[in-house]
């Protein structure tokens, strides 16, 4: 299977489409002398989780996470499968 540039659903042929690619951060909190955890925390980026999916907001079509992508130019890929 080929993966295709669109910027429109395959299910409803909608343009409202959101592409998620998601992250991990953490909270980092300094142990205290008495054992509980410290009220303040450090933010941290772990980097991204090599994990997208695409989301339709007309028709709430969503793709599974391994099936999308995106371009070496920045345009949004799907499989073929999608539009058959």
């Amino acid at each position: 299977m080929g993966y295709i540039r669109s910027n429109k659903c395959p299910c409803c042929g909608g343009t409202n489409l959101i592409f998620d690619s998601l992250y991990q951060y953490g909270r980092q909190y300094k142990v205290r002398k008495d054992g509980k955890l410290s009220k303040n925390y450090k933010h941290v980026d772990y980097g991204p989780m090599e994990c997208a999916y695409i989301f339709c907001k007309d028709c709430n079509w969503c793709s599974p996470d391994a099936e999308n992508g995106v371009d070496d130019e920045g345009y949004l890929l799907i499989e073929e499968k999608w539009y058959e």
